[in-house]
């Protein structure tokens, strides 16, 4: 998998178990090998998406900041189905590059 380019993996024959191995192969790969991917094929409908991208876009762009430090989430609910965490008492905060990037691909 080249490093230049950010791996795309169509998920839908995971879904439909057609081919899962495939697919949990490809996620495996692009995980160990450049840590993140897109995903294609999951049937998220494409106006949802863009309602999505706009939302969290007019949401990072409101100001004060204190009031966007009120939506954090607890890091072990945004990060391997909660098999890490921060040190005690620390949340996550996700920034809208990290929302976009997760529904920008259809």
């Amino acid at each position: 998998m080249s490093m230049s380019t950010i791996p795309s993996i169509n998920i839908a024959p995971y879904l439909d178990g057609s081919d899962k191995e495939s697919v949990a192969k490809q996620i495996g790969e692009a995980c160990t090998s450049i840590g993140f991917f897109m995903i294609s094929g999951h049937g998220i409908n494409l106006e949802l998406l863009s309602q999505i991208r706009s939302q969290a876009a007019e949401f990072f762009e409101q100001q004060p900041l204190a009031e966007k430090q009120k939506y954090t989430a607890p890091f072990q609910s945004m990060c391997c189905g909660g098999l890490c965490s921060p040190a005690p008492g620390q949340g996550r905060q996700v920034g809208a590059s990290s929302i976009l990037k997760v529904v920008s691909n259809g």
